[in-house]
């Protein structure tokens, strides 16, 4: 048994806005048997004393701004995660007693691990960044590398580092077979890209995001208060993120449908729906039923009752999400999510106006 020590090391795409007596900082905390560590650059302890011009010669820094009063700022594009744990499994001693082999497969599936705890971290805290004003962060939820996490494995106690363990191998995941590129679909795909035709719709968007949030459910939450930072695993935030997107992702649709297939003769009654909404007293999981049904001549609660239910739980949810923070679980997420997925087919599936009589 041993105290190992993991060193993650981030290379961002674009730079955290940081103030200059911010370099250089750590903080550590503690969250069920594993110990966090989040640090600025420059990473390693010395009497030197901090400056851009060694930031940007150690490959740490971009831009940098000092204020009239002295007061700078400068762009970072590393962070550093490191986590301490107690293992049975890894030690110097293993050495002696496992071949170098079966300890250098240990040593890579536990850093596999141990990055997706930093990733996980780091996300959150990026979000944090985001929500503070630090827009050009990328979208919430993610976080776009300049390079591949790098992660090395040491023994606290005598510092010694294993030369073994994860670099950039592929961890390969099973996946839905028939979201998987085929080599039509490859080069179909490709030839758009020369054209000014949008790839992808906003509703597909928004559904993407929401399935990407409920796969994704399970993170870590951080606060970033006074310079503390305090953890909490929170089961529902991204599940709450997913419901959200997948109603977005209905609701526009649904709009986008109205549009495109109704008779001729109610696109002025359907142009105002959407348009003025305030003028007309009609729930989103209306648009599916009386909306549908003047427009388009088909209604979602007439030919799928059940379906219909759960998109109007769906908005329910949406509802009291956004107006009192209500929390929900995976089951009511997935469940969301499939519900918005099955919609879109159905949405798809109508025949165009020319193919329809008036009813």
């Amino acid at each position: 048994m041993a105290r190992i020590r993991c060193e993650i090391r981030f290379w961002l795409e674009e730079g955290i806005w940081v103030d200059f007596d911010c370099l250089g900082s750590r903080v550590t905390f503690d969250h069920e048997a594993l110990n966090f560590e989040i640090a600025i650059p420059p990473f390693s302890q010395t009497d030197v004393p901090i400056s851009f011009s060694n930031l940007q010669f150690e490959g740490f820094g971009g831009t940098a701004r000092r204020d009239a009063d002295g007061h700078g700022r400068c762009s970072i594009n590393q962070i550093l995660v490191v986590i301490r744990e107690t293992s049975d499994a890894i030690s110097r001693e293993s050495l002696e007693t496992e071949s170098r082999q079966i300890l250098a497969e240990v040593i890579a599936e536990y850093e596999r691990k141990r990055i997706r705890d930093a990733e996980k971290l780091l996300i959150d805290f990026l979000d944090v960044q985001r929500g503070r004003g630090q827009v050009w962060l990328g979208p919430a939820g993610q976080v776009s590398y300049a390079e591949h996490p790098q992660a090395t494995t040491f023994e606290e106690d005598s510092n010694h580092r294993f030369m073994a363990g994860f670099g950039l191998r592929l961890d390969v995941k099973p996946r839905p077979s028939k979201t998987a590129l085929d080599k039509e679909t490859f080069k179909e795909i490709v030839g758009r890209l020369a054209t000014p035709e949008i790839l992808l719709d906003l509703p597909e968007v928004f559904l993407a995001d929401a399935g990407y949030f409920l796969q994704h459910g399970n993170s870590l939450i951080t606060y970033l208060s006074s310079s503390i930072i305090t953890l909490e695993n929170r089961h529902f935030h991204d599940f709450q993120r997913a419901i959200l997107h997948a109603a977005i992702a209905c609701e526009i649709k649904v709009k986008l449908a109205l549009r495109q297939k109704v008779f001729p003769q109610g696109l002025p009654l359907v142009e105002a729906l959407i348009s003025s909404p305030r003028d007309f007293s009609m729930s989103a999981a209306g648009l599916f039923d009386k909306a549908m049904r003047s427009a388009v001549g088909v209604s979602l609660k007439d030919s799928d009752r059940k379906l219909f239910n759960r998109i109007q739980a769906l908005f329910e949810k949406r509802n009291k999400i956004a107006h009192s923070g209500t929390l929900v679980s995976q089951e009511e997420a997935s469940e969301c999510v499939a519900a918005a997925r099955e919609v879109f087919a159905w949405l798809e599936d109508l025949p165009p106006s020319s193919n329809r009589e008036l009813p």
